[in-house]
């Protein structure tokens, strides 16, 4: 857990991950990252020690503001 906390800060120190917020009332997380593409987003994300192991994954959705 320390190793994937510490990741998680140094993908928020990069300003990679923007916000995090926990759904409710069911598990989970909504993370809102800045890529410049998906594949950037999904590598930078694999590199999370929980992604690696096989513990956690995601799906993607690409957003706009408007």
């Amino acid at each position: 857990m320390p190793d994937e906390v510490r990741a998680v800060d140094e993908l928020r120190a990069e300003g990679f991950i923007q916000d995090m917020f926990f759904l409710q009332p069911r598990p989970g997380v909504v993370t809102l990252v800045e890529a410049p593409t998906r594949e950037a987003a999904e590598t930078k994300l694999g590199q999370l020690p929980f992604v690696a192991l096989g513990l956690m994954e995601f799906d993607l959705a690409e957003v706009i503001r408007r």
